[in-house]
């Protein structure tokens, strides 16, 4: 049980560890010799088995196979119920459009985009950005093509187009016009969105509260399932150019240290946005006539 060490300049280093003491396997491996490392017996599916700090001072949350398994299964049973609701909620968002509301214009960007909503002390702590923490330099646009470019979560570089209609480039316009280069464009009383206020608006919208990141997961597996009804039979090529074009939607990329360049990859698309029977029918590769 006990594996791994401490060098002479204090790095965690040496083997890891997948398992609680009472012999329940975890999703991922830690070190006993991790800092600020936390084991307890939390019965609740959402709480973590295990806490640790990461070298780079952020924290790493573990959770045994079977708390993931039932997360998981309840995450997507709420992708479900927002399918249903999504039609309603877009609505009432874009109704809301120029009515004195302001997360109607967060939320129409966000239900067109598909983005990263961020969070002010992740802005503070990386200057990597998300709906939330974008600045006026950061937009711009051209006829009702809208581009927001700046560096996302782990410093992946994102630059997204959309065409957004009339009204809601009309009030984007009328904001920025006000702002300075270094301001945050959309804000609540003057002040930075919090996941509270995006929850707040789902359900002033719809009823409900959902957590903002759904719409990624949602995005996700709604274009999934829509392949696997339209495509009776596909190839591995097909499924391949599937998980890039949702990975690059996502702003999921990784860093091509031969090409020194970012490019799509769909490793965290398929393991953590997409239903995973979704996933396991479609590698299947129903091979073409």
């Amino acid at each position: 049980f006990f594996k791994g060490m401490i060098s002479s300049d204090g790095k965690i280093i040496g083997a890891r560890i997948n398992i609680l003491p009472d012999g329940k396997k975890l999703d991922k491996a830690y070190s006993l010799f991790s800092e600020e490392l936390t084991i307890h017996d939390e019965k609740s599916n959402s709480h973590w088995d295990v806490i640790y700090k990461n070298p780079g001072g952020t924290f790493s949350y573990v959770y045994t196979l079977d708390k993931k398994r039932k997360a998981v299964k309840e995450k997507y049973n709420e992708v479900k119920e927002f399918e249903k609701i999504f039609p309603l909620l877009k609505r009432n968002a874009f109704n809301a459009l120029g009515k004195n509301d302001e997360m109607a214009l967060p939320m129409n960007t966000l239900f067109n985009t598909y983005m990263r909503v961020g969070n002010e002390i992740y802005y503070k702590t990386h200057k990597h950005k998300g709906l939330a923490t974008l600045k006026k330099g950061d937009v711009s646009i051209k006829n009702n093509n809208v581009t927001f470019s700046y560096l996302s979560k782990g410093g992946v570089p994102v630059s997204i187009e959309k065409k957004f209609p009339d009204v809601y480039v009309k009030l984007l316009k009328n904001n920025l016009k006000k702002l300075k280069n270094s301001d945050f464009v959309f804000t609540n009383s003057g002040k930075i969105l919090r996941e509270d206020d995006f929850k707040s608006a789902f359900k002033k919208y719809c009823g409900k509260e959902f957590y903002p990141h759904i719409i990624r997961s949602y995005y996700a597996t709604k274009t999934a399932e829509e392949f696997l009804k339209d495509n009776k039979n596909f190839d591995k090529n097909d499924v391949k150019e599937l998980f890039l074009k949702i990975a690059s939607e996502l702003g999921h990329k990784k860093f091509n240290k031969k090409k020194n360049e970012w490019e799509p990859s769909f490793n965290v698309t398929i393991r953590h946005y997409i239903q995973p029977e979704l996933v396991d029918r479609m590698l299947l590769f129903k091979t073409k006539p």
